[in-house]
Formats: structure tokens, C-alpha cells, sequence
């Protein structure tokens, strides 16, 4: 080998590391790094959201007291026709009546079983920190505090009321946070676009 292909083969070694070079380099821009979240959260336990929490859920149950509100009318109806006046007047007082009985009667369990919550959680704070892979929960009542975790594939779904959010890790169960207590009003739809991130169904306003 002469000098000059010497050269030429060194230059297209040079040549050979540069351009690898660049392409790791251009490799190390495209992956960006993980950008760490951390939403805060500080929110109290009080009769307001737990009643906003048992409206939620009660708005479920309603469609069943609608199917069979429509239910009876059929029957009601029915019995009209076959001139069944005594049944039918009842069924009729029991078609008016009846939602404004369950009314009530919701409205006496929420009472009492408020009651019954707010004699253990008296004063009680939950401070949520969601991060990229879960929810760090710290829970203070009596001035004892109770670390604990929130991991996201537990989360059944996430609903979005006027004062609060509620997010459900079970069909009946369910933290309440209130959109007050964020440090910033921009924490909300961060929040809702982590959750939904990991897959979680968020009912929003």
C-alpha cells in the first residue's frame, strides 16, 4: 500500500467515526427523557363531597327507577283498560309517590351514615402527590398520619363533578378531591390527561 492509499483509507476511517458519531448523537436527541410529574393534591373530608360523591352514584340508580317507573305505567295503564280500579289507583299513588319516598329515605342514610364517617375521619386530610406510575396518598385525622399508595391499574374510573373529582377504585367506593385544593387550576387537566395516559376512563364536565 503507497502512501497515498494510505492516506485515503485513513480519511475514510475518519470519515467511517463521524458519521457513527452523528448518528448516536441524533439517536440520544430523539429519545427524550422521561418528564417527571408530580400533581399535588390536599383535600378534606366533609359532608359537601361526600354528598356530591352519593348524588354521583345515585344517578346510576335512577335509570333503574326510571325502567321501572315505565314499568308500571304500562301496568297501570293495563289495568285502566280492564276497568282493575282499585289496582290501578294504587299503582297510580305509587307511581307518584314513590320517588319522593326514595328521596327522602337517601336523603336519611346519607345523614346517617355521614355521621358514622365523620365521627372517625373528624378533621381528616388526604394529601395526593400523582406521579408517573402511581398516586403517593398521605392521610391525616387526629394528627395521626397513614402513608399509603394509589396504583393506577386499580383505578375503576375517574368522574369530574362542579367542586369536586371523584375517583372510583371501586363502583361504590371513591377518594374525594377537591378541585380546590390544586396548587394551580392547570393541575386538573394535567391530571386528566396522566389518568387517561394510563388508560383510565375520565368523565369530565
Amino acid at each position: 500500500m503507497n502512501e497515498n492509499e494510505e492516506k485515503i483509507e485513513n480519511l475514510d476511517k475518519k470519515v467511517e467515526e463521524v458519521t457513527e458519531d452523528k448518528v448516536i448523537e441524533e439517536k440520544n436527541e430523539a429519545i427524550e427523557p422521561e418528564v417527571m410529574i408530580s400533581i399535588k393534591n390536599k383535600s378534606r373530608f366533609t359532608k359537601e363531597g361526600y354528598a356530591a360523591m352519593n348524588k354521583k352514584q345515585s344517578q346510576k340508580a335512577m335509570i333503574v327507577v326510571v325502567l321501572c317507573e315505565l314499568a308500571l305505567a304500562g301496568i297501570d295503564v293495563y289495568l285502566y283498560i280492564q276497568q282493575q280500579w282499585t289496582f290501578a289507583i294504587l299503582i297510580s299513588v305509587m307511581i307518584v309517590f314513590y320517588p319522593f319516598l326514595l328521596k327522602l329515605m337517601s336523603k336519611k342514610q346519607l345523614e346517617k351514615t355521614f355521621h358514622t364517617y365523620a365521627e372517625a375521619f373528624e378533621d381528616a386530610t388526604y394529601d395526593f402527590n400523582f406521579q408517573n406510575e402511581h398516586c403517593d396518598l398521605i392521610f391525616t385525622s387526629k394528627g395521626q398520619e397513614t402513608a399509603g399508595k394509589i396504583e393506577y391499574k386499580n383505578i375503576y374510573s375517574v368522574s369530574e363533578g362542579d367542586k369536586f373529582i371523584f375517583i372510583f377504585i371501586a363502583s361504590n367506593q371513591a377518594y374525594i378531591i377537591e378541585k380546590s385544593g390544586f396548587e394551580k387550576e392547570e393541575d386538573i387537566k394535567a391530571l386528566f390527561d396522566l389518568l387517561k395516559s394510563k388508560g383510565i376512563k375520565v368523565n369530565t364536565k
